[in-house]
Order: structure tokens, then sequence, then C-alpha cells
């Protein structure tokens, strides 16, 4: 089932199929993200579906009904991912999980103080666990949210000093 839904994923034209066929797909892959799940589950389900899938949301227009639905559903997946991060010791699929991040990102509007934290959290990782690149999508990703969200002071100092901070081996 999770290659025909991954053969689906690649194309545009079955994006809106997808996503109107059956409202809680993503929200059901994203259930799959777990710990218990063997890790090539995980990064399949990350990297060949959900991935394409939101690729193709951010080079289509979609209708006001889809678009409100992945709204809906993008707070859930990132609720499963960032547990799923959390708990993550593979670097494969902690990487795919924050390509997942950053693509929920560019298609739906994702403001959220759980979102920031996790951000600030990944950002602190070393650079052996989260790769540079992957953490200046992150500070992207900060960077569309914090406008967009409202802190509390604890969330603010979080983030401020993730982004503020120098690397002392920079010198």
């Amino acid at each position: 089932m999770f290659k025909l839904l991954s053969t689906w994923a690649t194309f545009q034209s079955s994006t809106l199929i997808l996503l109107d066929g059956h409202p809680r797909l993503l929200v059901h892959l994203a259930e799959c993200i777990n710990p218990t799940s063997k890790a090539e589950v995980r990064s399949f389900i990350l990297e060949k579906i959900l991935l394409p899938l939101l690729d193709n949301c951010a080079d289509l227009i979609l209708p006001e009904e889809a678009h409100e639905r992945l709204c809906q559903q993008g707070s859930n997946i990132l609720i499963r991912l960032e547990s799923a991060i959390k708990q993550e010791t593979d670097q494969h699929v902690l990487e795919a999980a924050i390509q997942v991040i950053v693509a929920l990102s560019q298609v739906v509007t994702v403001s959220s103080p759980e979102l920031l934290q996790l951000c600030a959290t990944l950002l602190r990782q070393p650079s052996r666990k989260v790769k540079p690149a992957s953490k200046s999508q992150l500070l992207q990703v900060l960077n569309h949210a914090i406008p967009q969200t409202d802190m509390t002071d604890v969330i603010f100092d979080d983030v401020f000093s993730v982004v503020c901070s120098r690397d002392p081996s920079r010198g």
C-alpha cells in the first residue's frame, strides 16, 4: 500500500485526488511515523510519500477546501513529527522529518509555539546529528513562523537565545 501511495504522491495530477479522496490521509501517514515502526518504514513514508506530496502541493494552486484541510492536518502532522523527532535515533529519518517540516511550512501557514520550540531544539543539536543545510532551512521556518505566532516569554527567550547564539568553535 505504501508503494502505491508513493507512486501516486509523485504525480501532481494525483495530489488533489489523494487529498480529496481521503481527507485524513496525511494524518494516518503521520501516525505511522512512530518509534515502534521500523526506521525503513518511517523513512519511506517521510521521503517517498509525504515529501513528494507536500512538494506537489507547493507547486499547485490548491482549491480553498483542500488548502483548509491541509492547514487543519498540518498541526496534527507537526505534533506527530515532533514526537517522532524527540525519540529518533536514526539520523536519516531525522533529516527526512526535518525536510517534511520545511515542506509543510512552505505549503501552509504553520505557526505554533510547539513548532518554534521544535526548531529551536533541532538548531541546538550538533552538526553530526542535524546537518548545517537542515539548520539553515529550520532558520527559514522560524523566519516565517515567528511573526505569526503568539509566544510566551519563555518561548521567546528560548528562540531568541538559539537564533542569537554564537558557535564557540568559530572563535
